[in-house]
């Protein structure tokens, strides 16, 4: 049976390459944060709440994380420690695959 690549709607998967985190997976935050908040000019360094973002947002977040990238993100890091994309790279590079 032969795969068929996502459709150009349909966020393209990235595989987890051992542990910790992926290498560099801003792009895909970037595309986890426009399509949560519904907000397709975000940019890597766009605060979360000044984005619209609220704890509902962020609990959506952690959880495309979780299965998109393959880590654990807790929820308390979204809120607290990273208001961008560049903030919560550096968190998901660090954190432990989901498992």
């Amino acid at each position: 049976m032969t795969r068929q690549p996502p459709a150009a709607n349909e966020p393209t998967p990235v595989e987890p390459s051992g542990s910790p985190g992926p290498a560099d997976p801003t792009a895909v935050l970037l595309d986890i944060w426009r399509e949560v908040l519904e907000d397709g000019a975000l940019g890597p360094r766009d605060d979360f709440f000044a984005a619209g973002g609220d704890s509902i947002h962020a609990a959506l977040i952690v959880s495309r994380i979780r299965r998109r990238l393959g880590v654990r993100v807790p929820l308390r890091s979204v809120l607290s420690d990273a208001a961008t994309v560049e903030d919560l790279a550096r968190l998901v590079m660090r954190a432990p695959r989901a498992g």
